[in-house]
Order: structure tokens, then sequence, then C-alpha cells
């Protein structure tokens, strides 16, 4: 009798470890473009990695331009630069949400950098087991004047 309680007693653990629903994957997604470009997700569990890393619908070429087409600098600030680092959370249906600073530089520019990724078309979402996951995604918005 202890064996079989022994035995549904681990079988129920082992359920429900695996039944645990794990919200947000981080794995390190490097662009191909650009080595500042990229969109940084941090391991937590060493052992999970993407099929595919999220990524812009038509690809990544395509995001930065919409990006350097919907960018506006903030007036009274051309005499600043910098890089605003913006962390989003990519949806299982490619929306983006949870869109946040990571480092920024002005009001005015982390403004800008969060009204430009929030109007973001929607994202192809990174793919574990075959299956669409919600990831973060981390993206540097550079202000430069040229």
């Amino acid at each position: 009798m202890k064996n079989i309680l022994l035995l549904v007693y681990l079988v129920l653990i082992a359920f429900i470890s695996n039944a645990q629903k794990v919200d947000y994957i981080y794995q390190s997604c490097q662009t191909s473009l650009d080595k500042d470009k990229v969109g940084i997700v941090v391991v937590h569990d060493p052992g999970l990695i993407f099929d595919t890393c999220p990524q812009f619908s038509k690809g990544e070429a395509a995001f930065y331009k919409y990006i350097s087409r919907n960018l506006h600098f903030p007036k009274g600030q051309e005499e600043v630069t910098g890089k605003v680092w913006v962390r989003m959370v990519i949806e299982k249906n490619g929306n983006i949400t949870n869109v946040s600073i990571v480092r920024g530089v002005t009001n005015e520019m982390n403004k800008e950098a969060l009204r430009v990724i929030k109007a973001s078309p929607k994202w192809k979402p990174a793919i574990l087991n075959r299956k669409p996951v919600r990831s973060y995604y981390f993206v540097p918005v550079n202000f430069t004047i040229y």
C-alpha cells in the first residue's frame, strides 16, 4: 500500500511540475544587420532554446526602416543624441504589449521611442517546441542627427 501511495505521489508531483505555466522565455537573439541592433532575450532556463526568435513580420531591415520613417526628433532636443533602450513583450499572437524604457536619454526622447514602438505593426512571435510563446524583446532606438 505504501508503494502505491508513493507511486501516486511521485506521478502527481511530476504532473504538477510539468503543468507549470511559463509566462516568458528568455534567450539571446542576435540580429544579423548590426551588433548594436540586438534583440536581447536573457536565458532563465538554459535548457529552453527557441525554435525561432521573435521577429518583425516584414523582417529586421523593414523594422529599422519603420523606426527611421516614423521616429521624430523631439523639438528642442536637436543638440542631444543617444540611444533609448526599449523593452517590449511580443505576445503569442504577435501583438506588442508591456512597452517600457530600460535605459533612456531625455523624457521627450523616451516618450517618442515608446510611441513609435507601441505603434509598430505585428511581429512574428518566438516559437518554442513548435508553439508560439510570449517573449521579451529589447530594442535600441537611436536619436542621431546626420
